[in-house]
C-alpha cells in the first residue's frame, strides 16, 4: 500500500507540472551495506520497498504516455551539486551536509539535483 501510495504522489505530481520524463537512479541488484553493529540499517531498507515504486511508477507513467529514464546512482549524494567537490556530513545530524565552499544543504535535496544533472549530462 505504501508503493501505491508513493507512486501515485510522484504521478499526480508529475501530471501537475506537466513532466515528459521521470529520472531515478537505477538501483536494481543494490543491497544495503549493514550499519554499525546493532543498528536496523538492512532492515530498513528492505522495508522501504524502493523496487515496487519503480515498477508501480514506470507501468502507470508510461500507460501515461511519459517516459521513465534510469541514471547511475554512483556519487549522487558524496560530491556537491555546485561543483565545488566532496561534501561532508554533520556528525549529529547526518541529513545535512556541508560543500567546501560553506554552504549547507540537505543531503537529499543536493543528490535529487546531482540526479537531475547527471540526466541532462
Amino acid at each position: 500500500e505504501i508503493s501505491r501510495k508513493v507512486m501515485r504522489g510522484i504521478v499526480e505530481f508529475a501530471k501537475a507540472h506537466n513532466v515528459k520524463i521521470i529520472v531515478f537512479e537505477n538501483l536494481a541488484g543494490w543491497k544495503a551495506k549493514a550499519g554499525r553493529k546493532g543498528t536496523l540499517h538492512k532492515q530498513k531498507f528492505h522495508l522501504w520497498c524502493h523496487r515496487k515504486i519503480v515498477e508501480l511508477t514506470q507501468e502507470r507513467w508510461r500507460e501515461l504516455g511519459g517516459k521513465v529514464v534510469f541514471i547511475n546512482p554512483k556519487y549522487t549524494s558524496a560530491y556537491a551539486f555546485d561543483g565545488s567537490g566532496k561534501v561532508k556530513r554533520g556528525k549529529s545530524n547526518y541529513s545535512l551536509c556541508r560543500f567546501s565552499t560553506g554552504k549547507q544543504y540537505h543531503s537529499d535535496l543536493n543528490a535529487s539535483y546531482n540526479i537531475g544533472a547527471r540526466y541532462w549530462y
